[in-house]
């Protein structure tokens, strides 16, 4: 029985990526930042072996809750980095990172990083990271990516996602030797809280109106729950997807030196570096 981590379960995409895969018969692990909502989301879900407490803008968080991880799962399957979030100002963590940024790119970063030797030990390994298409419009301010004096809430965001999908590309030329494949994906406008929880009344109100088109969460799940369990994909590492359908990310996403440059800040920021692996 396979493995999968899915982080951001308790609510959402997250949730319902959780709920379909152990459905499929997975063993799910739920990773989010509340106890008590995991708690509960636990009890709805199907084939549930564990679940952990992390705030992956922190990244003295994703390393302790790694370690347990590590410690306690021999062999990962699948890893799906769906959490993120959507801040309406500035606003530095503890540690001094901007929270968009070490929320939506670093901590996935990190994560990832530090749960390898699990996940090489599976002969299926998989890495699917929850992007979006507002990377087409995403750039990176390389020497300010927290955008500190500058900052919006949709250009953080785009960047952020353009990161998500740079590193899945980094990464698969990193990992494809290992037999762990790697992709991205655009889960489609989804009704779900996340700009709500945004901090400000006039962004919560602008998701509102316009996510009121948006698609079913069940249907937001979707592609994350084919590149997680479909043997379709096998050979399809490095890739970005939407609605279960491989196509271009932007052009941007394909800049090997802008790829490069990420994964350098990221490890120079978090401490962990893929090269050293």
């Amino acid at each position: 029985m396979k493995k999968v981590i899915v982080t951001g379960a308790n609510a959402g995409i997250g949730f319902e990526t959780a709920r379909q895969l152990g459905e499929k018969g997975m063993q799910v692990i739920l990773l989010g930042r509340r106890e008590e909502a995991l708690r509960e989301a636990a009890s709805k879900i199907k084939n549930v072996v564990g679940y952990y407490v992390v705030d992956l803008s922190l990244m003295e968080s994703v390393r302790k809750v790694a370690v347990q991880i590590v410690s306690e799962h021999e062999q990962i399957d699948v890893l799906v980095n769906n959490a993120g979030g959507v801040f309406s100002r500035y606003e530095e963590t503890v540690e001094g990172i901007e929270k968009q940024w070490a929320s939506n790119f670093l901590g996935p970063y990190l994560l990832t990083g530090l749960l390898l030797p699990s996940l090489q030990r599976s002969g299926f390994a998989r890495i699917v990271n929850v992007s979006s298409d507002s990377h087409y419009a995403g750039k990176v301010e390389i020497n300010n990516p927290g955008l500190k004096g500058e900052y919006s809430t949709m250009k953080a965001y785009a960047q952020s996602k353009l990161c998500n999908v740079l590193f899945t590309y980094a990464v698969h030329k990193r990992l494809s030797d290992k037999g762990i494949r790697v992709y991205a994906l655009h889960p489609g406008l989804v009704k779900t809280d996340i700009g709500k929880k945004a901090g400000g009344w006039l962004e919560s109100l602008g998701w509102q109106l316009w996510s009121m088109g948006g698609i079913r969460v069940e249907d937001g799940a979707a592609t994350s729950v084919y590149l997680a369990s479909s043997s379709e994909v096998e050979s399809k590492s490095g890739t970005y997807w939407d609605k279960c359908k491989e196509k271009k990310s932007s052009g941007l996403s394909y800049d090997i030196e802008l790829q490069e440059k990420v994964m350098q800040i990221a490890a120079q920021t978090t401490g962990f570096y893929f090269d050293k692996l």
